[in-house]
């Protein structure tokens, strides 16, 4: 992972999902309110985007790319309390191109709890209810990248306890059809 992208964009994701009334203010001199959340919003979804597309586990051997994936996961996870899709977007497509990326990694590491949770947190804790068909797309992509890394702890125990009740609460058929195509374990 590059520290020099986590340093920079740790500290945003950080302060722009604290619950604080305080929060950052951006473009203080605009009294519009939804520009100010706008902003906001495509920035935080850059800065996630910016951390998971930072970590390359080819270039990194031994325990290092697990702790370096935990940190990324663990400062993605932070955008789930937002429901806009902008964040969500960014989200799904950043999880699929870095598991994408975690394909080609030293294959089942141990890895800590933390690190499903925060999977956990970041592929099935969206509510769907809101969510637009393409998102549900893009998050089943997401889905699908994550079942094909070579960590095979971390994937079983996942998918195992989330996976049957994403299908199962699915509408969509070509989206529960993306679902019932994971293979895992």
């Amino acid at each position: 992972m590059s520290t020099t992208v986590y340093d920079i964009a740790a500290p945003i994701v950080e302060e722009l999902t604290k619950v604080d009334e305080d929060g950052m203010d951006i473009d203080a001199k605009d009294d519009d309110p939804m520009k100010d959340e706008k902003v906001r919003n495509k920035t935080l979804a850059g800065a996630i985007a910016s951390i998971l597309d930072s970590v390359n586990p080819v270039l990194v051997k031994g325990a290092d790319p697990v702790s370096q994936t935990s940190r990324a996961l663990e400062v993605a996870a932070k955008a789930i309390t937002s429901s806009f899709s902008v964040i969500q977007e960014s989200t799904f497509e950043g999880l699929k191109e870095f598991f994408e990326r975690l394909e080609h990694a030293d294959s089942n590491p141990e890895t800590p709890d933390d690190m499903s949770i925060n999977v956990s947190k970041l592929l099935f804790g969206w509510s769907n209810d809101a969510m637009a068909e393409a998102l549900r797309i893009k998050k089943a992509k997401a889905i699908l990248a994550f079942a094909k890394i070579p960590w095979k702890g971390i994937v079983k125990t996942v998918l195992d306890e989330h996976l049957r009740n994403e299908i199962e609460g699915e509408k969509s058929t070509v989206v529960r059809k993306e679902l019932e195509s994971v293979k895992y374990g």
